[in-house]
């Protein structure tokens, strides 16, 4: 059972008659500080003009998507940073999916290619600035600027 003691974690690991063994836990904060910072130098994530290319737009979208992979083993189910790495892992998977082998569906389809990668940057913008919201963590602005504005949609009439 882990303990916290302000911003760090521990986990006893063991207790003896006259000791104690324990080990320090990532906190969510050390989570979202790696993983905004390896976004931050993912290019498939800013917009160049229109000189995206679908290919390593792809192969980006799948490291995205192995990072997520990563992290997730490293956070408590069910808690908010699992439900936004998910997503995020999420939309990178949708985009891959939707390239198909080597982007052979974008390459043959630019307006499918734009769509999508639009769409992928849309689901994760609202997880990427929560997380850096919500755990103090301090994003480049280029990237910020580049990611979609998150728009609050009203429901009823």
């Amino acid at each position: 059972m882990p303990f916290n003691f302000g911003n760090a974690s521990i986990r006893v690991t063991g207790v003896g008659p006259w000791s104690v063994q324990w080990e320090y836990l990532e906190t969510n904060r050390d989570v979202a500080r790696r993983v905004l910072a390896d976004l931050e130098d993912r290019r498939v994530l800013f917009y160049s003009h229109g000189r995206e290319d679908p290919e390593y737009c792809r192969r980006s979208a799948a490291e995205i998507r192995q990072l997520m992979k990563r992290e997730l083993s490293t956070v408590e189910q069910g808690d908010d940073m699992d439900r936004a790495l998910r997503a995020i892992r999420n939309a990178a998977r949708e985009f891959i999916d939707q390239a198909g082998p080597e982007s052979e569906r974008f390459l043959s389809d630019m307006d499918a290619f734009w769509k999508a990668l639009e769409d992928m940057r849309i689901a994760m913008a609202p997880y990427i600035r929560g997380m850096a919201t919500a755990y103090e963590v301090l994003i480049d602005h280029v990237l910020d600027e580049n990611l979609p504005p998150f728009e609050l949609r009203r429901t009823g009439s």
